[in-house]
Parts: C-alpha cells; sequence; structure tokens
C-alpha cells in the first residue's frame, strides 16, 4: 500500500498548512535563495570572458533542475521507513546524474561551453546546493522538529 501524500480533493492553503507541505516549500525557497545568491557571485566574476554568461546559465539550470528535483523527490516520499529509503534514493539519483550527464555533454559536444569554465562552475553550484540540501534535510528531520516543540511548549512566557 503507498503511504505517499493524496491532496485529490483539497485546496492549495489547505495542503500547505500540512507541516510536512510547509517544510517542503521552505526548504525549496532556501535551496532558491542561495542558488540565486551563487549565481549572482558567478555572474559578478564575469572578466569580459566570451561564453562566460552562457556558462553560468547553463551550470544555473542544471543545478536547479538536480536539486530542486531532488529535494522535491526526497520529501514526497516519506510516508514509511522503506517509503523514506526509496525516495532517498530517488533524490539522490536526480541530484547526482542531471548534473554528471551535463558534465558528460560539456566533455563531449559543448567543449566551448567547457573552455568557457561551465565545468568548474557546474561543480560549485552543485557542491553549494548539495550543502544546503544537506543542513536542510538535517535542520527538517523529525527528531529535530520534535525537540524544537518541546522547548517552544516549554518556554516561559
Amino acid at each position: 500500500m503507498c503511504a505517499a501524500p493524496r491532496f485529490l480533493n483539497q485546496n492549495f492553503w489547505t495542503v500547505v498548512e500540512s507541516s510536512r507541505a510547509r517544510s517542503t516549500l521552505l526548504g525549496g525557497c532556501t535551496l532558491l535563495l542561495v542558488w540565486g545568491a551563487a549565481v549572482a557571485v558567478a555572474l559578478s566574476l564575469d572578466d569580459g570572458r566570451p561564453l562566460w554568461r552562457e556558462s553560468v546559465a547553463f551550470a544555473a539550470g542544471t543545478c536547479l533542475i538536480g536539486s530542486l528535483g531532488g529535494w522535491c523527490t526526497t520529501r514526497f516520499f516519506v510516508g514509511s521507513p522503506s517509503l523514506a529509503v526509496a525516495g532517498a534514493m530517488a533524490g539522490l539519483l536526480l541530484r547526482v546524474m542531471i548534473p554528471l550527464a551535463a558534465l558528460a555533454w560539456l566533455q563531449t559536444r559543448g567543449t566551448f561551453l567547457a573552455l568557457a569554465g561551465a565545468g568548474g562552475l557546474l561543480t560549485a553550484l552543485y557542491l553549494t546546493l548539495l550543502a544546503t540540501d544537506i543542513l536542510l534535510h538535517i535542520m527538517m528531520s523529525p527528531a529535530i522538529a520534535e525537540r524544537l516543540r518541546t522547548v517552544e511548549q516549554n518556554k516561559p512566557l
């Protein structure tokens, strides 16, 4: 029996009010914020090199798809321990395989982008978003959430 969430007869706000949907949305927004900052830093490093902006766009798009896809996939499958493991593996597959496929493409057909530095940008953006993803998973684990809830309830007025 599949324990994946079912939101067929619920409106958007009812779904967002659930804690898992809220934390998934918050994590996705955090990933977008970190991604935007990393892209801004990469664009600011442009010193007139040819195809630099295209390299940034290629690396940024690839990493964003992999990171958000992996985050949402991992967060979707948390109904039971076996689903959580399957979701983590599927999220890992998305998070890793999309940038690896992009690096393979750069080595075989995207030589102009590779010469412009797209491989290094892809690696830097990937590692930045991976570190953010790991921190989000640690901070949004059920044990941490329960501990924070307990601290909030015991806080003096």
